[in-house]
């Protein structure tokens, strides 16, 4: 995406794009990158072109990147894209005219195929990837990267945050971009043109949504409150909150505590090791304590917990009429909230 931006910004536009990977937030960025070189609001028709790859053909696309209006002959550069969305439902086996049209493309005209995902195995893929420049939308797989990605989005913004309140939205909002984008929406709203967000104004807009959030889940986890921990988890579930979501909130805070357990195993102070554990700066300290407490290997274990019930969540598959779903999914979350308060 950075190599994207730097290109554009150079006025470097190449024929044809493939935008791929599961995050729309991501292609819908790529797309606005490369849409903001065409003059939308020239008022000329067919400056942007969408095509929906499930109801047209690859003929069709070719013809469309071809057909160029009067306006579009006089241009130095591209002026017209053609946007073709959910390319991996193109019909039509004319890939060898997409091939040579792509050897070949009509300098006026930039084509964008878009998909979350194509089977690299077909001719489509492999023609288009060979073609087109790819532009990779798949979302940050560390967590840390996920922290860099938002420090960048708000600095690109003009805003700044702090180190408190990106592990905060990290804990309440999880890793997945579409959703964070929606949260730091939000979070610029409020603190308005130019200003910083902090862990407070997050937690005004998004911590206390509900009577009792995961947030409190996890600080209930780390205290070992098995009573408080139990109550909490099955409110949020009662609430419509989805069990693999909250699954992924405690698997943060065990990857932490494991992390945490290392850490006070070493030689480092304890503000070296504090620094190497995510969450806020309180909840670090008590994660500290916590992971010093307990043994390396019961936190370890609780890892393979959290790993077994994803496991089990996500195969779950009875569509009976009347069987209750959320049923089996409760059970193995309460039993995983024991085990971590036990370890």
């Amino acid at each position: 995406m950075p190599e994207l931006r730097r290109a554009v910004g150079d006025g470097k536009i190449a024929p044809a794009y493939l935008l791929l990977g599961d995050e729309a937030a991501l292609r819908r960025r790529a797309l606005e990158c490369i849409r903001s070189v065409f003059d939308e609001d020239a008022g000329l028709p067919g400056t942007v072109v969408q095509l929906d790859g499930a109801r047209v053909s690859v003929a069709e696309v070719v013809d469309e990147a071809r057909s160029l209006p009067l306006f579009g002959l006089m241009a130095d550069g591209p002026a017209r894209l053609v946007w073709v969305i959910d390319a991996h439902r193109l019909e039509g086996g004319d890939i060898a005219a997409l091939a040579t049209y792509l050897e070949d493309p009509v300098p006026a005209t930039c084509v964008v195929f878009e998909a979350g995902k194509l089977d690299k195995r077909k001719a489509l893929y492999k023609t288009v990837s060979k073609g087109a420049v790819v532009v990779d939308c798949e979302p940050p797989k560390r967590e840390g990267d996920v922290a860099i990605w938002i420090e960048a989005t708000l600095r690109n913004r003009g805003h700044a945050i702090d180190a408190d309140a990106v592990a905060y939205l990290l804990q309440m909002a999880g890793t997945r971009i579409t959703v964070l984008e929606q949260e730091l929406e939000k979070a610029m709203l409020y603190v308005g043109e130019g200003g910083a967000v902090g862990a407070a104004d997050l937690e005004g807009l998004m911590g206390r949504t509900r009577e009792h959030s995961v947030f409190e889940l996890t600080d209930a986890l780390v205290r070992g409150d098995r009573e408080a921990a139990l109550r909490l988890l099955n409110v949020l579930l009662d609430d419509g909150e989805a069990p693999i979501a909250v699954l992924a909130m405690i698997g943060w805070i065990c990857r932490q505590l494991v992390v945490a357990a290392d850490l006070a195993a070493s030689d480092c102070s304890r503000k070296e090791a504090m620094e190497g554990i995510a969450g806020r700066w309180q909840q670090r300290g008590e994660i500290l304590d916590r992971a010093r407490g307990s043994g390396r290997e019961k936190l370890i274990a609780t890892l393979v917990g959290c790993a077994d019930a994803d496991l089990f969540i996500k195969r779950m598959r009875d569509t009976r009429p009347g069987v209750d779903r959320l049923r089996p999914a409760r059970g193995r979350l309460e039993a995983l909230c024991r085990q971590i308060c036990a370890a």
